[in-house]
């Protein structure tokens, strides 16, 4: 099956770099794999799959652990990225307008840092 053919290539092409894969490239992976997924499906609706066909996919099938193992990488970083964002911006607040030292142009300074 040329859908299943497709699959397979698309999916090695992730995995041969898959730890310099970015966000932008799994996502348009699973977009792309969804619509030849639908279409394998389709195609399997018509005429059930052979041991061979079946053989395909359960390769294809074991490299989402690798992609997945990605996946959670990249949302690994983008959280530790979320979380530096968000102590800097407490710590500017706190010192910053509005917080408890105000914007009345009074001075003072913090000796322990």
């Amino acid at each position: 099956m040329e859908a299943i053919k497709q699959l397979e290539q698309l999916t090695l092409q992730l995995v041969a770099d898959i730890h310099g894969a970015t966000v932008e490239q799994i996502e348009d992976f699973l977009e792309l794999r969804g619509s030849i997924i639908e279409a394998i499906q389709a195609q399997f609706a018509l005429r059930p799959a052979d041991s061979t066909n079946q053989e395909q996919v359960n390769r294809i099938l074991s490299f989402d652990s690798r992609i997945l193992g990605r996946m959670e990488e990249l949302k690994h970083e983008a959280t530790q990225g979320m979380d530096k964002f968000n102590r800097a911006r407490v710590q500017r607040d706190a010192y910053g307008g509005g917080g408890a030292y105000g914007t009345d142009n009074s001075m003072f300074f913090d000796e322990r840092n």
